[in-house]
């Protein structure tokens, strides 16, 4: 899709940042730890859905085929379901992008294909809970994201896992790949 866009001048694919709020504290997020507690905000937050439906159309008009749903944690913003739903009315193939850590009971039973969700992105950053839980600053953060891996999978989500790395889980990263392929 980066190619197409380049190639005709449009923008095939937008990241857009749901809510900035997260449970985890991730050493290498680029968030500040204000924005991530709600206690202050660095950037404009869609304050209703109607914002949220004129962004969308919008993008939609740019040319647009892709939405990556991202934050802090998409599932923590209140208004994530609605948002959804008004991103899969403009046709859109959507990407959501989340930690895994409060995955709401209402999404794992969304349909991905009819919701045109294609795919699921979450990071996993060592197959090791000391180190993975260090990263993210939250004890039993691995073991919740890989619980809900496996749920989602369940239920017929693509899920991708990506594993940023650090001088703390580089020498894992082989077994990260031997876990998932």
């Amino acid at each position: 899709l980066l190619s197409l866009g380049m190639e005709f001048g449009f923008p095939t694919i937008a990241n857009v940042e749901v809510d900035r709020h997260c449970v985890l504290r991730c050493r290498h997020c680029y968030i500040p730890s204000g924005d991530l507690s709600g206690s202050s905000k660095t950037v404009a937050v869609f304050r209703n859905i109607a914002m949220a439906r004129e962004t969308l159309s919008q993008l939609k008009e740019l040319g647009v085929f892709l939405i990556v749903l991202t934050g802090g944690e998409v599932f923590a913003a209140e208004h994530f379901k609605s948002f959804l739903e008004a991103a899969q009315q403009f046709d859109f193939c959507i990407e959501v992008f989340s930690s895994l850590q409060q995955a709401p009971e209402w999404f794992f039973d969304v349909n991905p294909v009819a919701a045109k969700i294609c795919r699921v992105q979450t990071s996993v950053y060592s197959m090791e809970s000391s180190v993975h839980d260090k990263i993210t600053a939250v004890h039993g953060s691995l073991e919740r994201t890989l619980a809900s891996i496996n749920m989602l999978e369940a239920h017929g989500f693509y899920v991708e896992v990506a594993t940023p790395l650090m001088l703390m889980n580089f020498d894992q990263r082989h077994e990260i790949r031997d876990y998932f392929v």
